[in-house]
């Protein structure tokens, strides 16, 4: 019936999400997203792009495939490693990209559609995702664009419509705004689209919040791997406030400093982990001058 099917539910909790929230989990997280009406309010720190669209181009970057980020930079690095060099989650994000770039084919404006990237390893505060990217010359608007894409290959499995057939059937309450999309359209044209994942959601009629996760499943998923991935993506509820410095402490030797060039990799690779942006030659310029 299905080949991948992306299973999904919901947690609760009493009180409603807040801009605060929407603050704390979003750091790093380049498709966000926070909305607040009279009725609702809805914080997506999703990483995830659904389409976007920009002189004539469509481009979709579908994601398929988690690990968990580590404390340790050295085993960090070897779960993005294992993460690239996955045979399943190669396998299932090759299974909705093609997806993706056949529902692009319908679109495309000169039959032609490339996939720039493949298995791209992206790093996010508290995951490693790996994703793809698919774009095409488009001439169609927006609820074109809308009527061949939507829902997003990524949330529903293979082949889509029997798969949204299967969650109608498995799962036992709607999703909201979950796994929808959310983003702007500018008057120049530009157009930028999340798919909703990370993402929770109160309304004003009830009480507290809901907070959506799922994964997909195929017939050889390990059941444990499978809660565990869904554990994983549900750390951003308890991400802590990132308002932190990075410092590193030298010593210095008849008028140099001991090790240096260990303790600037030793900050870089801190630096890489926590996604701080840090200019080493400027570093290695005050050293100098602060030594003088």
């Amino acid at each position: 019936e299905v080949y991948q099917i992306n299973l999904t539910s919901r947690m609760t909790a009493a009180s409603d999400i807040s801009l605060s929230d929407f603050v704390r989990w979003s750091q790093d997280m380049p498709h966000a997203v926070f909305m607040s009406g009279p009725d609702t309010t809805i914080c997506s720190a999703s990483p995830e792009m659904f389409f976007e669209r920009d002189g004539g181009f469509v481009w979709s970057k579908p994601m398929k495939g988690t690990v968990g980020r580590q404390p340790d930079a050295t085993a960090d690095d070897a779960n993005a490693q294992w993460l690239q060099s996955s045979v399943k989650n190669r396998a299932e994000n090759v299974m909705i990209t093609d997806m993706v770039r056949n529902d692009l084919a319908r679109l495309s404006s000169t039959g032609k559609v490339s996939v720039d990237e493949l298995f791209g390893i992206e790093r996010y505060p508290s995951v490693w995702q790996m994703t793809s990217t698919v774009k095409t010359a488009v001439e169609a608007s927006i609820a074109d664009i809308f009527s061949a894409l939507f829902p997003a290959a990524s949330i529903t499995g293979a082949p889509k419509h029997a798969a949204v057939d299967v969650i109608d059937r498995l799962e036992d309450s709607p999703r909201g705004i979950y796994t929808g999309a959310l983003g702007l359209i500018r008057p120049n044209g530009f157009a930028s689209f999340n798919v909703a994942i990370r993402t929770a959601w109160s309304a004003s009629r009830a009480h507290g919040s809901q907070f959506g996760v799922g994964g997909g499943i195929v017939w050889d998923s390990d059941p444990s791997e499978e809660f565990e991935e869904v554990q994983t993506k549900a750390r951003i509820l308890k991400q802590p406030d990132p308002e932190f410095h990075l410092f590193e402490t030298m010593g210095i030797s008849d008028g140099q400093i001991v090790r240096k060039n260990h303790h600037l990799k030793r900050l870089e690779r801190s630096a890489r982990y926590w996604s701080f942006c840090i200019n080493t030659e400027a570093i290695e310029s005050y050293l100098t001058e602060l030594l003088r």
